[in-house]
């Protein structure tokens, strides 16, 4: 397995970024309506919530995105008070398969939901509405992370 290298997303990801997450939901036939046009808006997403990138780290490509969302913010949906939530998980269709990115941003997002204290009193966990509720105890990953 190839290691990935976990990393915010710069304003020059944000195409990549928004492409790889159309072409995932895509792929799982989980677009309705409009909702392409908001996975692919990766700037509107970053201006209110943290967007991180994975990116091969020996090609530096860019093979998947996740949004990290905070509780009460304009984009969450199921995080309770004291949990955080990660939205728009998108693996290049290319990469999927191979345990390389998917779990890495994952456990990056539980990992940020322990590390980003405030407004997270209790730091309980995170949440995705594609996935179970990680907890802090579920981020054993190797990944690298700047």
């Amino acid at each position: 397995m190839r290691a990935v290298r976990i990393r915010p997303a710069a304003e020059a990801d944000y195409e990549i970024a928004g492409a790889i997450c159309v072409a995932a939901y895509d792929a799982d036939n989980q677009i309705v309506g409009d909702y392409a046009e908001e996975l692919a808006d990766v700037a509107s997403r970053a201006a209110i919530s943290e967007v991180l990138v994975a990116e091969d780290a020996e090609t530096l490509k860019v093979v998947g995105t996740v949004t990290f969302v905070r509780p009460g913010t304009p984009l969450a949906e199921l995080a309770r008070e004291d949990e955080a939530e990660f939205r728009m998980l998108g693996v290049d269709p290319s990469a999927r398969g191979r345990g390389m990115t998917g779990p890495p941003l994952t456990a990056t997002s539980a990992t940020l939901t322990v590390s980003r204290r405030a407004p997270l009193p209790r730091r309980r966990g995170a949440v995705s509405s594609t996935s179970r509720r990680v907890s802090a105890r579920d981020t054993g990953s190797a990944v690298q992370t700047t």
